[in-house]
Parts: C-alpha cells; sequence; structure tokens
C-alpha cells in the first residue's frame, strides 16, 4: 500500500444551520475505488479521505498497488475514521460504508460506526435540486452548483477499474497517477459541494437522519402526539444506565453496555393538537448543565420561535418544528454526556 497525501487550499463551508449540528466536530469527505459493485466479491483498491479545517484541508489516499494490499488500505482507513465524529459521502450510505464494513468483517477489522452526512440522500429527499437537473448524479450537482470546471481528470468510475486492472499487469505509474486523481477530484469535489446543504431543509434532514451530540449520535427521532422517543449510540464506555421519570426529570432513559440509548420524553396537551415538552425544566435540572449553563456550548434554544415559556412546542398545524426538536435533543445528549463522566 502507498499512502499519498496533499494539502488544499479552499474556502471553508460554514451556515449557521450547519455548525448547530457539525461546528466544531471533526468530520472529513470520504469516497473509495472498488473493482466493482458486490462486496462479497469485490475489493477496495483505493480510499480518499480529505479532512478540513478552516480554510485548509488535507487529502489523504491509501492505494492498494496489489489486491493483497486491501486489508492494509481497510485497516488505515479504519484508524483514521475512529478519530472523526463525522463523515461526508455522497450515496455513501447505499455504497461506500456498507461497502467498507463488508470488507472489514472479511479482513477481520474493526470498523468504527461513525455518523455519515450523505449529500446524495439529502439533496433527493429535502430539496428540489432534481427537477432542476434531471439527475442528481455527483457531476451533474457540480454543474448546478458552478464548479464542474474545478476537475482535472476526465475519467468516470468504470473506466478507473479498468485502468486498475491494468496496472495491476504493468504497474505504469501513469496510469495509477490518472487513478489517484479521479479519486482526488471526487473527494474535493465533494468537499466543494457542502454549499448545496443551504439549498435543502437541513432541520427537516437531520430530524430524519440524526446528528452527532456530545458523545452520543443520535440515530432515530419519533416525534408523535405522546411525545418523543429517541434511539442514540453512546460511544463512551458504561456499563448502562437508567433514569425513571420524576418531578423535575419526567423522561424514561435506557443506556445499554453496547451503549444503544433510548431515551422517551412524554408531552402534555395544551390545547386541542398542541402537544409541548417541559424542555427548560428538563435540561435546567440534569446535574453538571445547571439552569443557564444547558449543556456545555449550548446556544441559547429558547429564542426559536417554536419554544415557549421554556415549553418545547412539537409541531404546529400538522408540521413537525425540526430546528426546535434537535436543538432540544442536541443540547440534552450533550448534557447527559457530562453526567455520565
Amino acid at each position: 500500500m502507498i499512502t499519498v497525501t496533499d494539502i488544499i487550499e479552499s474556502t471553508g463551508y460554514k451556515s449557521r444551520a450547519f455548525d448547530m449540528y457539525f461546528g466544531g466536530k471533526k468530520g472529513a469527505v470520504l469516497d473509495i475505488e472498488t473493482t466493482g459493485l458486490t462486496p462479497k466479491r469485490c475489493a477496495v483498491i483505493l480510499v480518499g479521505i480529505l479532512t478540513y479545517d478552516g480554510d485548509q484541508a488535507e487529502a489523504v489516499q491509501f492505494f492498494a498497488e496489489s489486491l493483497s494490499d486491501e486489508k492494509e488500505v481497510l485497516r488505515a482507513t479504519a484508524d483514521m475514521l475512529k478519530d472523526l465524529d463525522y463523515i461526508v459521502t455522497y450515496n455513501g450510505a447505499s455504497f461506500d460504508i456498507p461497502f467498507l464494513k463488508e470488507r472489514a468483517r472479511k479482513k477481520e477489522i474493526d470498523f468504527p460506526d461513525i455518523f455519515n452526512l450523505d449529500l446524495f440522500t439529502i439533496v433527493r429527499k429535502f430539496s428540489n435540486i432534481k427537477d432542476l437537473t434531471g439527475s442528481l448524479r455527483q457531476k451533474d450537482v457540480e454543474q448546478y452548483l458552478g464548479i464542474a470546471d474545478e476537475r482535472a481528470d476526465e475519467i468516470n468510475g468504470g473506466r478507473s477499474v479498468e485502468m486498475y486492472y491494468e496496472y495491476l499487469n504493468s504497474h505504469d505509474p501513469e496510469l495509477q497517477k490518472f487513478i489517484l486523481l479521479h479519486n482526488h477530484d471526487d473527494i474535493c469535489q465533494l468537499y466543494r459541494l457542502l454549499p448545496v446543504l443551504k439549498l435543502v431543509d437541513l432541520n427537516a434532514a437531520m430530524l430524519s437522519y440524526g446528528y452527532p451530540a456530545g458523545e452520543f449520535t443520535v440515530t432515530n427521532i419519533k416525534v408523535s402526539s405522546s411525545g418523543l422517543l429517541v434511539n442514540a449510540a453512546y460511544k463512551g464506555e458504561t456499563d448502562g444506565y437508567i433514569a425513571f421519570p420524576t418531578e423535575e426529570q419526567p423522561y424514561r432513559a435506557m443506556i445499554g453496555p453496547d451503549g444503544d440509548t433510548e431515551i422517551e420524553f412524554p408531552s402534555e396537551n395544551i390545547a386541542n393538537g398542541v402537544d409541548v415538552i417541559d424542555a427548560k425544566r428538563i435540561l435546567s435540572n440534569m446535574g453538571s448543565s445547571q439552569n443557564a449553563d444547558i449543556a456545555k456550548g449550548a446556544p441559547d434554544i429558547f429564542r426559536f420561535p417554536a419554544f415557549s415559556s421554556g415549553y418545547l412546542i412539537l409541531s404546529i398545524e400538522g408540521r413537525k418544528n425540526a430546528l426546535e426538536i434537535n436543538a432540544f435533543l442536541k443540547a440534552f445528549f450533550e448534557g447527559l454526556a457530562y453526567e455520565l463522566i
């Protein structure tokens, strides 16, 4: 295996919505190259990971000089990802991550669970971009955003696979150069694609897919007339944790030894079709996040529109208040993480 690194000067992406979920967290863009589409029979031959901090990014590529290098590529990838809070992919939820996990399982490598911000899925479900472009291929979305001319490579994924098999026979450095360039451009372009999030309903997307929150990753949120039922994964060490509802803390919490977490917040019906949760009471009574210090670094969430006198209104006229629900849950899980230390 060879490792190739490259420093990239680029304007970092920032927005109030994005920073609410990912500000201050370690993220990276990821893209893989394989010998085919089926992980049971095909191998990972190249992984590109682009980490970013402000206006500077670093691209790291793990390239298999032979098929026997795949295990080393997978191990290097797993080692790099375990220190991150989230990754950005394009269709990674359906392809890249399941492929990596299956190949890692076959090679007996522990592969970390990490939150995947899959831009393809979010753009498809929470924007109208496909109506404007006719397609959601990554290159078409790049064209829509006006960044397509940033690419230097002129091959597609299929040609990259053909070149790799030619490389295995010849070890021609020019072939290696083209394969690396294709992957390098994919991760750099995916990084430049982050501003597409300004065109989606990111709060609704996060309510649907979850997000990192302290030492937790929220994985599922169910909003109903009876309240909130939330599943999450705890990354820290625990022998288990149980909290039963009390007057000060009106919620049920269960964390298993494996980190699987379920929290239930019952709601109160204050008017016909208006269900609320006493968010301020819950957060202010968390032992290590006293009153105004609701959770370390949390914003003043009670200024958001769907909070009233410290109560979280779950929905208005059937529309879930995604921003406020997510803000409350992030503050709750960040506070809970401090209590578990």
